[in-house]
């Protein structure tokens, strides 16, 4: 698996104890065979178009479910924080779907880790333990983005994906998350803590291995 770490740069008890309990996208992740790869400009062709359809689906599917949570009326207080990272995904998602254009694809394949992976955030119906299990995908994309800026994109084949993703910028939805998340983890009691770890840690998990499994598919 990966190693534990998440920033060094927040003091907030909920990334506190994240930080020494959970797994989390710093490391292995970001150095996973596919994103070096990607990084270096060496992806195959098709493992790129494989990568892009699971980023596409899982954009689509977590804006579906933010959308669902956010009609439900205990919700009300953070229904703008629900919608406006909906939004995001579901720009995202658009964005990637127009990019897989390019590679005329008619329909996408969905990976089983994929699948897994949505069918974890489906059952999540608490609306605290659903921001926790995405929180991980937008710190690996603010991650991601951070090493996209020091790359000199002349030539690179996949330059139109790494300007994406200096567009999209998942910081400011990483911080409305943790916001959210901190207020209310200083509030409840330990069993729920432990609920939000382990859920933070399975949503990393599965980060961890949709990158795994579309990459050993160019060795099948």
């Amino acid at each position: 698996m990966y190693s534990v770490s998440i920033s060094k740069e927040s003091s907030k008890p909920l990334i506190e104890i994240m930080e020494r309990t959970c797994f989390c996208v710093d490391e292995d992740v970001l150095n996973h065979a596919l994103i070096k790869e990607l990084i270096g400009g060496t992806l195959d062709e098709e493992l790129f178009r494989l990568f892009l359809e699971q980023q596409t689906w899982l954009g689509y599917e977590i804006s579906q479910q933010l959308i669902a949570i956010s009609r439900l009326n205990h919700t009300t207080y953070i229904k703008p924080l629900f919608l406006k990272i909906a939004n995001y995904s579901l720009i995202e998602a658009d964005d990637l779907s127009n990019q897989l254009g390019k590679f005329r694809i008619s329909s996408y394949e969905v990976l089983p880790v994929c699948k897994e992976y949505i069918n974890f955030l489906s059952i999540l119906e608490d609306k605290f333990l659903f921001l926790t299990a995405i929180l991980p995908r937008f710190w690996f994309k603010a991650q991601l983005r951070q090493k996209f800026i020091k790359l000199n994109l002349f030539k690179h084949p996949y330059k139109r994906y790494i300007k994406y993703c200096f567009y999209h910028d998942a910081r400011e939805p990483i911080i409305r998350i943790i916001n959210s998340l901190d207020t209310q983890f200083r509030t409840i009691p330990a069993e729920q803590k432990s609920a939000i770890k382990q859920v933070f840690s399975e949503a990393s998990a599965h980060e961890w291995e949709l990158l795994n499994q579309t990459y050993n598919l160019a060795s099948i």
